[in-house]
């Protein structure tokens, strides 16, 4: 016996979507930062590089991956962007090191830009301003 497939808006789809993707990393952050500290042994200039290495990357990744969202697919870009965050997640806990951190940061950076980065240049969102 089958059951009757029900359509979900893409509302609905969103919403799941982000307060899924909210409540599990706000967990695996709070776990990693105690990774870090205990683990890793960073100090809080460490702490601090790790924090801008993903800030700049994503910055710097923005504009490429809201391009690519409109030449390939908004919906490839998102489920690549998790895909990617998904993947650095599991290398971070590989290695402590913080040579190794710091590129999984840069990674991150860019699996953020690729999960937001479908917004830029998308004529609708600018009439709704």
């Amino acid at each position: 016996m089958r059951l009757p497939r029900r359509e979900l808006s893409p509302y609905r789809v969103y919403l799941l979507l982000e307060c899924g993707t909210s409540f599990l990393l706000g967990i695996a952050y709070a776990t990693i930062t105690v990774y870090w500290v205990t683990a890793g042994k960073l100090d809080a200039l460490q702490l601090l590089l790790l924090g801008t290495g993903l800030e700049v990357s994503y910055f710097l990744l923005q504009l490429p991956t809201g391009v690519l969202a409109d030449v390939v697919s908004r919906r490839l870009c998102v489920l690549a962007g998790l895909l990617v965050i998904g993947l650095a997640l599991v290398i971070e806990a590989s290695s402590p090191s913080f040579a190794n951190l710091l590129i999984v940061q840069l990674v991150l950076g860019l699996g953020y830009a690729l999960n937001n980065g479908e917004l830029v240049g998308d004529p609708r969102l600018l009439r709704a301003v």
